[in-house]
């Protein structure tokens, strides 16, 4: 399973110290979330129901509201 991580065990060390410490529930695992979000970062991310001009929803807008600008 090992192959499946994009960082190796001395990388995971050194990026230990900025992870959250746990807040009383069960961490997962901290190389899964980084191996995803470098993959999504390298390979983009797709969704296949969507049109290719039609951008994606900003985290501060709701859909189907107009979009407020943030100042």
């Amino acid at each position: 399973m090992s192959d499946l991580f994009w960082l190796t065990d001395e990388q995971m060390e050194r990026l230990r110290p900025f992870f959250p410490k746990s807040l009383g529930w069960p961490r997962v695992d901290d190389r899964r979330v980084l191996s995803g979000i470098i993959f999504v970062n390298r390979n983009g991310l797709s969704c296949p129901g969507r049109k290719r001009d039609q951008a994606l929803h900003s985290r501060t807008e709701i859909p189907g509201t107009s979009p407020t600008p943030l100042l």
